[in-house]
């Protein structure tokens, strides 16, 4: 169609206000591409599944997809070998979760909406990779004890190292403020290691490692050494715990490339169900109608207005 016309009918405009209908970014993507098509094949399929999608919004006036999301760069990722980040796993967990859901929802319409119900079909939310992530990984996006039996036990191994660790800097810094070497019973952190606060000029009498300084210079803060290897058993722990994390999501990941085409697949067939759906929200506000498409080039267009044209408008008939 000639670019010149388009323009004078505002289709861009016309093509925006589809987009504002679309719940998602894929089908928005997809609305603000639409081009005009001559072929009456294509022409009366998308006119059915408008039609099916606004008796979709009368038979399921809750129907949402709303919770999927555009996971087709996370799917791309994992499958040229990179790890994925927690929150994206989340994500696509929540992906597939709307996806089934979807699924489920117009297939028992599939009566009514045979043609919707043909790309629902066509959907696979990947069960097996969902129950993997959802054991895996918490909502807030923490990977959980249970994600790994060497997570759960590096976990413990680092609040038992950090209990012990604390134990003995309490006890250290009670009979440090005893003996007057610190002033109060404060525990604090310096450089990734536990210390405690003692007075500058006790400095000599306490046996420690400085690590840090007040801004006066009155205080200076010490790791004791008595409790350096106990530091040290601590921050060896959270290594191996990070270790563990770092395998637990590369496994994931895994899962997630062997899976990636029908995720990608889902984003895409979402989008096409959306894009009917968005249209049949725009032809309610409208009060459009299902024409008959001809091929014997005649036309009857009784009523038939611009749709961005709105009130008192004079019908081309």
């Amino acid at each position: 169609m000639d670019p010149r016309a388009l323009t004078t009918l505002e289709f861009d405009t016309v093509r925006a206000r589809l987009a504002d209908f679309a719940a998602f970014s894929a089908s928005r993507e997809l609305a603000l591409a639409s081009e005009p098509v001559a072929s009456p094949l294509t022409i009366n399929l998308a006119l059915t599944e408008t039609s099916e999608a606004r008796r979709l919004l009368e038979l399921a006036p809750d129907f949402s997809i709303r919770s999927v999301r555009d996971v087709r760069e996370a799917a791309t990722t994992a499958r040229i070998g990179a790890t994925l980040d927690p929150r994206v796993l989340v994500d696509l967990r929540d992906h597939l979760e709307s996806v089934a859901a979807i699924r489920n929802a117009v297939l028992r319409l599939g009566g009514d909406l045979p043609n919707l119900a043909n790309r629902a079909s066509t959907l696979d939310p990947c069960s097996p990779l969902v129950r993997s992530l959802r054991d895996a990984i918490s909502d807030d996006a923490e990977v959980l004890d249970r994600a790994s039996p060497e997570l759960g036990r590096a976990r413990i191994q680092v609040r038992t190292a950090y209990n012990r660790l604390m134990d003995t800097l309490r006890r250290i810094l009670d009979s440090a403020v005893q003996r007057g070497l610190a002033q109060e019973p404060l525990i604090t952190m310096r450089a990734g290691r536990y210390v405690v606060p003692i007075r500058a000029a006790s400095r000599n009498v306490f046996r420690g490692i400085v690590h840090d300084e007040s801004a006066s210079g009155a205080t200076v803060f010490m790791e004791p050494i008595a409790a350096v290897a106990l530091n040290n058993d601590w921050r060896h722990a959270q290594i191996l715990e990070a270790r563990e994390v770092e395998r637990v999501l590369a496994a994931l990941s895994a899962l997630v490339a062997a899976v990636s085409e029908p995720i990608i697949a889902s984003v895409n067939t979402v989008a096409s169900i959306d894009l009917a759906i968005a249209r049949g929200r725009y032809a309610l506000t409208l009060d459009a109608v299902h024409p008959e498409v001809r091929t014997d080039r005649a036309f009857n267009l009784p009523g038939a207005r611009h749709p961005l044209l709105r009130g008192g408008v004079v019908p081309i008939d």
